[in-house]
């Protein structure tokens, strides 16, 4: 079978290029893609700052949406015609790990779950079958965004009705933050963010404080839950400053490049705070997936999307405006 996929062919390369699939291996699901979206670890892959990429080339993504076409031997969780999600997630299933795809005599290489192609081969633990009604569109968010700020606020705050939460960053992970955090009802939902579009959305979306990025050192041990999503190091070795003391908790949920590291004044730690990250306890994406997509049915994904769909071939230029901030969260029509 033949796929039109976007490849990664060097750093900060990109080439669209009909590949030749192999066969189904045991474990393995074919699936159709239909939509895809970026997130910050593929622009991180894309211009190198995750570190020495020992794969290249190879394929990118992993936020999708598709039909299944066919099912490798001993695959239980989906059947052919079922509509997926493709995710990194931790999830059920056999791990089949990933393929060689081919470019005429080149090897191409994919990982367990690749979604910016045609055509894919998927890891069966790397998918989420889909309701037959489920929205293909809104559904792509379940693939990365949405898991990752979900699993933060459902399932690791509790009594939040009492409670503040300062969300540092509001890109895509930090705005489904805070569309969370309106659903766990928090006394108090505050932001630090610097663009004008995004903070507009987050007091859409439930945020009920603003704060700005010169004024956030006024609100040191004020509040009970901050999430980190930004990226950027600076604000993340700052973050603990604004956990309360003595319960406070900073959850540490952004994309960091490589070689990132995380500098504490201990003290912070000595006055009861504590630093975790969305994956705090183990997690199976098969026993929330559900959950998690009731929660996602009234969020409005046009507040990520924008109005505008990408095709495949504009790839890059979907990469371009995400860097630049004119897209929140690129969706890509396969």
């Amino acid at each position: 079978m033949i796929s039109r996929s976007a490849v990664l062919t060097k750093i900060n390369e990109i080439k669209i290029l009909d590949l030749n699939l192999p066969f189904l291996k045991r474990g393995q699901v074919l699936v159709e893609l239909k939509y895809a979206s970026i997130c910050h670890t593929q622009v991180q892959e894309i211009n190198g700052s995750r570190g020495e990429d020992k794969f290249l080339p190879h394929c990118l993504g992993h936020e999708a949406t598709g039909k299944v076409l066919k099912i490798g031997k001993d695959v239980r969780k989906v059947k052919k015609g079922d509509n997926v999600c493709l995710t990194w997630v931790f999830s059920e299933g056999i791990n089949a790990g990933g393929s060689i795809y081919r470019y005429k005599d080149k090897k191409i290489n994919a990982g367990p779950v690749n979604t910016f192609s045609k055509y894919a081969l998927v890891s069966e633990n790397k998918i989420q079958k889909l309701n037959k009604n489920s929205n293909l569109i809104k559904s792509v968010l379940l693939g990365c965004a949405a898991p990752t700020a979900f699993n933060c606020i459902f399932l690791n705050t509790n009594n939040t009705k009492q409670k503040k939460i300062l969300i540092l960053g509001c890109g895509g992970v930090g705005l489904l933050a805070v569309y969370a955090s309106k659903k766990s009802k928090f006394k108090e939902i505050a932001i630090v963010e610097k663009y004008k579009n995004k903070i507009s959305i987050a007091k859409k979306l439930g945020a009920n404080k603003v704060i700005k990025e010169k004024d956030v050192q006024k609100f040191r041990d004020k509040f009970d839950y901050v999430l980190e999503c930004t990226g950027n190091p600076k604000i993340v070795n700052e973050c603990i400053y604004y956990a309360k003391s003595f319960g406070g908790k900073v959850f540490i949920i952004g994309n960091y490049k490589n070689n990132t590291m995380l500098k504490i004044d201990p003290w912070q730690l000595l006055y009861g705070k504590k630093i975790s990250g969305s994956w705090e306890k183990k997690f199976n994406y098969d026993k929330n997936f559900k959950l998690f997509e009731k929660y996602l049915k009234n969020f409005k994904c046009k507040y990520l999307f924008g109005n505008k769909i990408y095709n495949l071939d504009e790839i890059s230029i979907a990469l371009e405006d995400f860097q630049k901030g004119k897209v929140i969260r690129p969706l890509i029509k396969i």
